[in-house]
């Protein structure tokens, strides 16, 4: 009986090793994959270029040629911001004036 019982407790704390080993296992690999993820958000300037005119792009809503006249002037740096995509009144008009 008591051979029984020790051989079940081996089994038992075995268990628990393999449960503790990949428990720290898991850990650490979610350390390793949080502390590399502050790596990939630090890209080149192009990079960060290329996410900027896209989304300027993407607010603008361009679409086809002009997305495209857009993207190669923005990346190249000649553009800082979007074009606008609503015209102004001409210089020459002035504005309505409401009605009272």
């Amino acid at each position: 009986m008591l051979l029984r019982y020790s051989v079940r407790s081996l089994h038992h704390d075995a268990k628990e090793s393999h449960v503790r080993t990949l428990a720290h296992a898991l850990a650490l690999s979610l350390l390793v994959a949080l502390s590399a993820a502050p790596l990939a958000t630090h890209a080149n300037p192009q990079h960060q270029r290329m996410r900027d005119c896209n989304k300027s792009a993407k607010e603008d809503a361009l679409k086809g040629d002009a997305r495209k006249a857009f993207m190669k002037t923005c990346l190249s740096g000649k553009h800082t911001t979007a074009p606008a995509t609503e015209t102004a009144p001409p210089a020459d008009k002035p504005a309505a004036k409401p009605q009272t």
